[in-house]
């Protein structure tokens, strides 16, 4: 049976799924991703699953080529290194302002948010096999989006939401190949959460800035495709970031 409902209310639905399965891996970075098979998967019409496609197309986890279609966008060392420089340079001005001008409600949040992320396990199962705890990554998001929300640019924080989907697609690539070095994320965490709530900036911004290379390292590290192309000597411009 089809499925009902406006195109606003299915273009949500759909675009929601895909994106989550994109995030999560269940769709391959560089895999093909065809209207008509998408149709089919979700039960609507072509033109819904075009618009999702753009829109996912316009946060740069799909990537759209004329004449050639959709296809999830592709790991590429190139285009790693040009995502942590944007998120240095946004999210660490984002952070700032936001530690400077956050209220006693907005530390409560951050307050409030941080004890989620500690009480939420990272893992699923008795740890045998690395199965990302779908409820830590929306809580492990939140943290972030949470951290610059008093920043007081709507804007400014969109682009560092999409930034951070962007780099989801490399962590949780790295974290399924599994042999990335060990690090303190939860420290990380912490020490980021303590900056905030004592209202320094600068810390906070540097705390951040380390935290987003840190992951871009272990990366370089843990995945293999761009392990090789660092093995190589490859630098920005050496391909074409995804469009």
């Amino acid at each position: 049976m089809a499925r009902r409902g406006t195109s606003k209310t299915l273009s949500g639905d759909v675009y929601t799924q895909l994106r989550d399965a994109i995030l999560r891996g269940q769709v391959r970075p560089g895999e093909r991703l065809k209207p008509t098979d998408l149709r089919e998967e979700y039960d609507v019409s072509i033109s819904v699953v075009r618009e999702v496609l753009t829109r996912l197309a316009e946060q740069r986890l799909v990537v759209a080529e004329p004449n050639q279609g959709f296809s999830v966008a592709p790991l590429s060392r190139t285009h790693l290194d040009e995502l942590v420089d944007a998120r240095c340079a946004i999210e660490g001005l984002a952070i700032r302002r936001s530690v400077e001008r956050g209220d006693v409600e907005w530390e409560s949040r951050v307050l409030a948010v941080h004890h989620r992320l500690e009480r939420t396990p990272v893992w699923l199962g008795d740890g045998s096999e690395r199965v990302i705890n779908p409820e830590w990554v929306s809580v492990h998001a939140d943290f972030h989006a949470t951290l610059l929300e008093a920043c007081g640019n709507d804007i400014m924080r969109g682009i560092c939401a999409s930034l951070f989907d962007m780099a989801e697609l490399y962590r949780r690539w790295n974290e399924s190949a599994g042999s990335a070095p060990a690090r303190d994320v939860p420290k990380e965490h912490r020490d980021l959460a303590a900056a905030a709530l004592d209202h320094d900036a600068e810390l906070a911004e540097k705390l951040l800035v380390e935290h987003i290379r840190t992951t871009r390292d272990m990366a370089l590290v843990g995945i293999p495709a761009l392990t090789e192309a660092a093995a190589a000597g490859e630098r920005p411009g050496a391909d074409r970031a995804p469009a």
